[in-house]
């Protein structure tokens, strides 16, 4: 199943964002707030969609240790677009100087067709994965990679980027610190930095 990208009333994004196939997605629920869930009572994974004003939230949620690791987002871009991971502090200081991602990729090559998106750059910033129209406009982005376990601790968590399919790993089952379930969760939208 994909997403279109855009809240209720906003203006869609051409840009269609897949479920994790990690999940085995069965029946949906809609909650109070409009949160779509598809919880499963066979697989340990459930996930949830909630569209917002500036994005969509994309909630991957780990039952126990038996939930794998990876994470699929195969992700359907206009003919052109490209898929860009660059530092969250070169995004945001690019995207409020020129609003656009050619400005951030100005001179520089795209990511490599297969790549591993460290959870922080060089200078130790978060990575962003940016969504890019071949006119060098943004079409929209994930801002960093995150996930925390039931007592509120981080998990380590990262994207990779393979083609036009974005994974987020979760590294869970081999830490006994790790209290259940853990929360995974991609934020997909144009508006990541204020």
């Amino acid at each position: 199943m994909t997403l279109s990208q855009g809240a209720p009333g906003a203006d869609p994004l051409p840009i269609t964002i897949g479920l994790p196939e990690a999940a085995a997605l069965e029946e949906a629920a809609v909650a109070d707030d409009g949160t779509v869930v598809f919880a499963s009572e066979s697989d340990p994974v459930d996930v949830a969609v909630q569209a917002i004003d500036t994005g969509v939230r994309l909630q991957t949620v780990l039952a126990d240790a038996s939930a794998p690791a990876r994470f699929d987002h195969p992700i359907d871009l206009p003919a052109g677009a490209t898929i860009k991971v660059v530092g969250a502090a070169q995004a945001a200081a690019a995207l409020e100087a020129a609003k656009t991602a050619d400005a951030i990729a100005s001179g520089e090559a795209p990511p490599p067709a297969e790549a591993i998106v460290p959870a922080e750059d060089a200078d130790g910033q978060p990575t962003v994965v940016l969504f890019v129209g071949a006119d060098g406009d943004l079409l929209g982005a994930l801002a960093p990679a995150w996930a925390k376990d039931a007592a509120g601790q981080d998990v380590p968590t990262r994207y990779e980027v393979s083609g036009d399919v974005v994974t987020q790993v979760v590294e869970h089952a081999d830490d006994s610190r790790v209290t259940y379930p853990v929360v995974a969760d991609p934020y997909a939208g144009r508006t990541l930095f204020s």
